[in-house]
């Protein structure tokens, strides 16, 4: 198991930009994934199901993901290489920017502890660089 905190990054945009990327499926799109299905769980909750490019492999991923405009969002793994991993991003306004942090307790069968750290920094990375892009984009506009 690994315990991580990922601080440090922003979004140049205000925090009502990124929950629009969060809230728009045909635009909140990342490389690596395919054959998405979201089913709502309630008010705040939905069941992500999706095929995701793991070290070279195709893996289903399950993830039950509860978002609390506009403080965050909590996501745990239920089927996947990363099954059983839960984590929290949340989010802080700062003026004309939003900082985003990650706190998270990841397990993998698989990986060792190092291979399981590296791998989930990795992750974290490529994903929030695709969503600066996306929110740097005209994607959103309109």
């Amino acid at each position: 198991m690994v315990h991580l905190i990922d601080e440090g990054s922003a979004f140049d945009v205000p925090v009502a930009e990124v929950w629009k990327l969060l809230t728009t499926p045909s635009v909140h799109l990342h490389k690596n994934r395919r054959n998405r299905q979201m089913k709502p769980e309630g008010e705040n909750r939905l069941l992500l199901t999706q095929e995701q490019e793991i070290g070279g492999r195709w893996e289903k991923v399950t993830q039950r993901i509860s978002m609390y405009p506009p403080l965050g969002m909590v996501i745990e793994t239920l089927e996947g290489p990363l099954a059983g991993s839960k984590f929290i991003t949340y989010y802080t306004p700062q003026d004309q920017s939003t900082r985003v942090t990650v706190v998270g307790e990841f397990v993998s069968p698989s990986l060792t502890t190092v291979e399981l750290e590296r791998a989930v920094h990795q992750f974290l990375e490529e994903v929030y660089r695709e969503d600066s892009a996306t929110l740097g984009g005209p994607a959103l506009k309109g």
